[in-house]
């Protein structure tokens, strides 16, 4: 079944979704507290490097939580570099005043990560994989990602 442009809009406006403008959903302790650990890891993704939402879940131990990453990521503070955020594709997900994401792909492409004819960026090559001791030295609050 389509649904209108009116309609979709309806329906966004009872979920609380305005035209393009990210949903203001009331954060708990709880919540807050997940999207500052996501806040704190993506803040050590190194420049050149990407990861996906579903991995940084993963990383936090929660590995069903990638749609509350993307929440995260949608209301981060200046300092996290939300830009190394990638969907499970290597593509760019569409937000808010840059809908089709070639602000996100140029920050990328000034790091050095290279996208191909079909917009995606090579995981295998641009990802950022921790081993899990560092990992665990990065969550625990010690040392630099690289």
């Amino acid at each position: 079944m389509l649904i209108s442009c009116d309609a979709r809009a309806a329906a966004l406006a009872i979920a609380g979704e305005s035209r393009g403008e990210p949903m203001k959903r009331p954060r708990s302790e709880k919540r807050q507290g997940f999207f500052n650990r996501v806040y704190e890891l993506v803040r050590r993704v190194p420049p050149g490097r990407v990861v996906t939402y579903g991995q940084v879940a993963e990383m936090l131990g929660d590995p069903r939580q990638a749609r509350t990453v993307g929440w995260a990521i949608a209301g981060c503070p200046e300092d996290v570099p939300w830009h190394r955020v990638l969907n499970s594709r290597g593509e760019v997900s569409r937000r808010a005043g840059d809908a089709s994401g070639e602000r996100q792909r140029a920050m990328l492409r000034d790091e050095g990560v290279e996208f191909n004819a079909y917009r995606r960026a090579d995981l295998k090559r641009f990802g950022w994989d921790p081993e899990p001791r560092e990992l665990f030295k990065l969550l625990s609050g010690g040392g630099e990602g690289k």
